[in-house]
């Protein structure tokens, strides 16, 4: 399926899709999994068993360590370890319920000292939520790498059936993909998710097919929606710069797809846009960045879509990719890096273009159709959808290891993902 073509196919028509196991034709790179034990001090409540049992899900997703639950009556000094812990063990991370809190220390265990410690008060984000900010307090002590662990991601999932035929819907999942919660059901097609940008409170936008167009809204989590923009035309596909100030938005009222920026106006209280792409091709997936550039895909050259990114300082174009059918680019700004699809013998691959030494390199060499690629907040991972001849899921890509792992089972039917950045507070759904 071609990916620039999606956009408008989706509106009208959906393939129906089943369930299908993948393999992927992919270098991985084994590496020995470190032991690490996480310990429930005193007291096994509830709450300390779902964060030590959602803890150790954080620490074994990158496949980097093998996790070990224990329970200890107390531990003020390293015999009170006894035999529990193998001594091969090097590291251990101890949670205690204080009520209304969730403490954890985590040590060295081959001298007994405590390398970082906190309590983190319990709140409405959940017990997923303390766990995952534990993962990313201790994940640079343990692997010098950011966490990422209290990310989200959307999604869409197409329901057959009803007055229309089929709905999308749009879930939020935790990073893995796992508690997905419905956001948007409404018996219309709603789809190609997209964070704001800025560490405050979550705002996910969505396009949904209306009568007349396709409009473009904005949620927060707990459901209450606004009409961004509601051209007639496409509405679509928003980037917002990181301090979340402008915004670079599709639209087609004019005929084709072009792109705009806008931003809003308080003196004259409204919004101001400002036309960029000006030709006769559709210019769709844009990716504003920091210093005001706008990488983006166009066929206004060739039959063939192409990767370009326009120059905010002196308004010139220049071509990422130059040859061949290339779509859906999505930047990394922690590694400096583009990932995007290619097709390469009838299917679409996933690649990355890397900023620093211009080099183009293919990720996936598989016969199954991969679209839509979203950066993990840290940079070492992809997640992108999967369409085999008889299902679509998410798979994630882990770039240091090269090692994949699916996500969606039997009709799954999962696209558009898009994973979050890092927010200071996340409001349970």
């Amino acid at each position: 399926m071609k990916i620039f073509n999606v956009l408008m196919i989706e509106i009208l028509f959906f393939t129906t899709l089943f369930a299908e196991d993948l393999e992927f034709k992919i270098n991985s790179i084994k590496t020995e999994k470190m032991p690490f034990v996480i310990g429930i001090v005193d007291k096994e409540t509830d709450d300390i068993l779902f964060v030590a049992n959602r803890l150790k899900d954080d620490l074994e997703f990158s496949g980097q360590f093998l996790v070990d639950i224990k329970n200890f009556s107390q531990l003020k000094k390293k015999s009170d370890l006894a035999d529990q812990i193998d001594e091969k063990t090097a590291l251990g991370v101890f949670l205690t319920d204080n009520g209304d809190s969730v403490g954890f220390r985590l040590y060295d265990l081959f001298s007994f000292s405590m390398l970082d410690g906190k309590n983190y008060k319990k709140n409405d984000s959940g017990a997923s939520w303390w766990a995952h900010n534990i993962a990313d307090k201790i994940w640079p002590l343990l692997t010098g790498q950011d966490g990422f662990f209290s990310s989200k991601i959307a999604f869409c999932r197409t329901i057959w059936g009803g007055k229309r035929g089929s709905e999308k819907i749009i879930y939020i999942a935790d990073y893995d993909g796992k508690d997905p919660k419905e956001l948007v059901k409404n018996g219309s097609v709603n789809l190609a998710p997209r964070w704001n940008c800025g560490s405050q409170s979550p705002i996910l936008f969505y396009s949904e097919c209306a009568p007349a167009n396709m409009r473009l809204i904005a949620t927060n989590m707990r459901g209450k929606k606004k009409v961004v923009s509601n051209f007639e035309g496409l509405n679509m596909l928003p980037s917002c710069s990181p301090d979340g100030k402008k915004v670079v938005v599709c639209l087609s009222f004019s005929g084709s797809s072009q792109l705009y920026s806008y931003h809003f106006d308080a003196k004259r209280n409204k919004n101001v846009y400002v036309r960029l792409t000006n030709n006769d091709g559709n210019n769709v997936s844009p990716i504003l960045l920091a210093n005001g550039d706008v990488i983006f895909c166009s066929d206004f050259e060739s039959k063939s879509p192409r990767i370009y990114q326009y120059s905010a300082s002196n308004k010139s174009l220049e071509q990422i990719t130059s040859s061949g059918y290339c779509a859906a680019p999505s930047y990394s700004e922690k590694a400096n890096k583009l990932a995007y699809s290619r097709m390469e013998k009838g299917i679409m691959q996933i690649f990355i273009y890397d900023f620093k030494t211009k080099v183009h390199k293919q990720l996936t060499f598989d016969n199954a159709q991969k679209e839509e690629a979203s950066w993990s907040p840290c940079g070492n991972y992809l997640l992108f959808s999967v369409e085999s001849e008889s299902n679509t899921r998410l798979a994630y890509l882990n770039l240091l290891t090269n090692q994949i792992k699916m996500v969606g089972g039997p009709k799954s039917n999962i696209s558009y993902p898009s994973w979050s950045p890092i927010y200071s507070e996340f409001p349970a759904i």
